[in-house]
């Protein structure tokens, strides 16, 4: 029997009016939003019912003021990728509702099988779609490799797998936004072992039909392949530390004429291939009330963007960055800041044209500071007070402020 609180869904729900906030992102390197889109904190840690199914439901929204008009500026301001598809942007006012429904449930010999639904947004249409569907073995004391397959997040960086797990902040760090594609989502393959208590290896293989590799063309497989190290330091009175170390190749293939999504400029059609590396360093520490974290993404990407009649290679080497700090007043109380960087360093070869008909925009740099207020009345809640600054250019020639209300609401129980 499933147990949750009837009147607390209620009384929550009727605080807000129910639509979908999904703000989908195929991010590529060389476009960056200044404005980010949902963090929802999805999590790779899934807790295991004692027997039969458990069910989570999880309801977010964030009521923003401040944000440029994004109905007159629409490119100028969000994140949008050029070479793959023009993501949402956050509104002011009531964004609609992130809602997600996940189930976990225990199967025979230490495996479990895991599917959630969610809702994903794009041009104001709203299709609740799968997020996450795979089967993955436990890890024992006598077992210490695992095995998962299916379509999951990848574990390459401590937001991708993670997200900012009791901070809601209502846009995602800028780094996983232009190099990640928010996150890292896709079917495929992972294989971890534990090399010893605080010591864990993996490496991964997608299919290759994620943000940053594009999609496949026809029946031609792309892969997207990474590696991690993640290493966890017992500082006994002093905390603990977390830190990990991660490699990801992916092969991009991406024909516009074929995306449902595309948003080139007029009839323009175009191709884009190429080779991405990039590097993902994160760090944590963590006591009793404080908490520091910060990852940079470094990324070396050779591509070439065709048309019929021209051709335009890139050469991307920027990086981003980002660091964060929260401290709890209280059980309930939590107040947290966050800084986040882009460091953007392109070459381009052939028709630079392309760059003005695509809006690729090599110059900006873009920066944004956020700090966050939590309050979480019981574990199934949690409340937010937010104000940012975003900077399109570091030098601030373009500077502004914005802020509002989150909230997150997570009920959960088991069904035998």
């Amino acid at each position: 029997m499933m147990h949750v609180s009837q009147t607390l869904i209620s009384r929550s729900i009727s605080v807000f009016t129910v639509s979908a906030l999904a703000l989908p992102l195929n991010i590529f390197a060389l476009n960056i939003l200044v404005l980010p889109t949902k963090a929802m904190a999805h999590g790779s840690a899934l807790t295991v019912p004692d027997m039969g199914l458990r069910v989570e439901l999880e309801l977010e929204q964030n009521i923003l003021t401040g944000l440029p008009d994004t109905s007159a500026t629409q490119k100028q301001y969000q994140v949008f990728t050029p070479v793959f598809a023009l993501a949402e942007a956050p509104e002011n006012g009531f964004n609609p509702i992130e809602l997600k429904l996940a189930l976990t449930s225990a199967l025979e010999s230490g495996w479990l099988v895991h599917g959630s639904l969610a809702n994903h947004s794009h041009d104001g249409d709203t299709q609740l779609q799968v997020d996450q569907a795979f089967i993955q073995s436990e890890r024992t004391d006598g077992r210490p490799w695992q095995l998962k397959l299916g379509r999951f997040y990848s574990d390459v960086g401590f937001y991708n797998a993670e997200g900012h797990r009791g901070l809601l902040y209502p846009v995602a760090p800028l780094a996983y936004q232009s190099m990640m594609g928010e996150e890292l989502l896709d079917e495929g393959i992972q294989l971890s072992y534990q090399l010893a208590e605080s010591t864990l290896f993996g490496i991964e293989v997608f299919s290759g039909e994620n943000a940053i590799a594009g999609q496949r063309q026809k029946d031609e497989l792309t892969q997207t392949q990474s590696v991690y190290l993640d290493q966890g330091i017992d500082l006994n009175s002093l905390g603990h530390l977390d830190l990990k170390l991660a490699y990801l190749h992916s092969q991009q293939n991406y024909q516009s004429s074929e995306s449902d999504h595309s948003h080139s400029s007029g009839d323009l059609s175009y191709q884009f291939t190429g080779q991405l590396d990039q590097l993902i360093v994160s760090t944590r520490w963590q006591s009793d009330k404080w908490q520091l974290a910060g990852e940079i993404i470094k990324r070396q990407q050779d591509g070439e963007l065709i048309t019929s009649d021209q051709l335009l290679k890139l050469d991307d080497n920027s990086y981003g960055f980002y660091g964060l700090i929260s401290y709890n007043l209280n059980p309930r109380w939590q107040l947290s800041g966050r800084y986040d960087r882009l460091v953007k360093d392109v070459e381009s070869f052939g028709h630079q044209e392309l760059l003005t008909r695509l809006a690729i925009d090599t110059d900006r740099t873009p920066e944004n500071i956020s700090l966050i207020l939590n309050y979480s009345p019981s574990q199934e809640q949690l409340w937010s007070v937010n104000i940012g600054q975003y900077k399109q250019q570091w030098q601030d020639e373009d500077t502004g402020w914005y802020g509002g209300l989150s909230y997150r609401l997570n009920f959960s129980g088991e069904l035998l």
